[in-house]
């Protein structure tokens, strides 16, 4: 593919369950993709490689504040995981390497 497609550039959103596991992939609305041709092909290879990564689950801690006569101590009494997602760009390049890199929100 790389011959015939050159360079080209995929962005997804990523959403990452409670366990740390890719449970859905769509396309980015903050990124841009290259259209042609070999476009859903290169969507699938991405898609096909982001269901083996793994991440650590995102977390909410839930604060109490403590106070004392001589300062304001904070503590988590609480940390539940939870969902979330972002954005992913993936560059095919014409010798047939992969760049990646998370957007920014």
């Amino acid at each position: 593919m790389a011959a015939k497609a050159g360079q080209a550039v995929v962005s997804v959103r990523i959403t990452v369950d409670e366990r740390g596991q890719v449970s859905d992939i769509a396309s980015s609305i903050v990124g841009f993709s290259t259209p042609g041709p070999f476009a859903d092909d290169f969507y699938a290879a991405v898609e096909k490689a982001l269901r083996h990564w793994r991440f650590k689950p995102a977390e909410i801690d839930q604060v109490e504040s403590v106070w004392t006569p001589r300062k304001i101590t904070n503590r988590v009494v609480r940390t539940d995981k939870t969902e979330t997602h972002f954005d992913v760009t993936f560059t095919f390049t014409a010798s047939g390497g992969v760049i990646s890199g998370a957007q920014k929100k």
